[in-house]
């Protein structure tokens, strides 16, 4: 019984590395700007949109920082026009973004005892707990990305939103000229290596911590 409590309690901080990994992982991917900037060059988004570079990165920076905490002003692009239903997706995707800022920040508040603790009884277990649930997620959604990431990204937009707003008309939003599918897709990749990073960052501190144990 106490050993099967004990597993529950490693799996609970496991998760919270895992939503702790996730909001880091999301900021991080949000702040990476030459990410954005060689698929502009790479697509020629300038020739294909009829924007200029300058352009298009102001409007793209511009989405970028309502995704990011803190923004409070009204939603509106700086030079693309953008239909009401348009505004109300971005600011859906805002919501999901602060909700997951939100629970990522709490489940780092809610660590930081966690482990003084378990580092104080010797315990290192959950790294391992940690680590593999960490990666078993990013390792599942690479592969169903790369076996078909246009199913995924219509699945992920099924499940997250209760509207087809997220289905926009180049016509009325623009903006989704300058934001091809592929993008999103090296999005993906990207948190995804972040959070396979932090599971084998765990994985390595677990192993690190035994073959001390094992060898004082």
């Amino acid at each position: 019984m106490k050993n099967l409590k004990h597993t529950f309690s490693d799996l609970g901080i496991s998760f919270l590395f895992l939503f702790s990994f996730i909001g880091l992982g999301l900021l991080f991917v949000l702040l990476f700007r030459p990410l954005y900037l060689f698929d502009l060059h790479f697509f020629n988004l300038p020739e294909t949109t009829g924007y200029s570079k300058e352009e298009i990165l102001l409007n793209y920076d511009y989405l970028i920082r309502t995704c990011l905490p803190f923004f409070h002003d009204t939603f509106q692009f700086p030079t693309m026009p953008s239909s009401a239903s348009g505004i109300q997706h971005f600011e859906e995707v805002r919501h999901i973004f602060y909700t997951i800022y939100a629970l990522s920040f709490s489940s780092i508040v809610l660590l930081v005892p966690i482990l003084r603790q378990k580092k104080k009884n010797q315990d290192f277990r959950y790294l391992k707990f940690s680590g593999i649930l960490v990666l078993i997620l990013p390792v599942l959604l690479a592969v169903l990305s790369i076996i078909s990431f246009h199913t995924v990204f219509v699945t992920m937009h099924t499940v997250l939103f209760r509207n087809d707003l997220w289905l926009f008309d180049p016509d009325t939003d623009p903006i989704i000229n300058i934001l091809p599918e592929e993008y999103f897709f090296h999005c993906a990749a990207a948190l995804f290596l972040f959070l396979i990073a932090g599971g084998i960052l765990l994985l390595l501190r677990y192993h690190h911590q035994y073959s001390r144990s094992t060898h004082s």
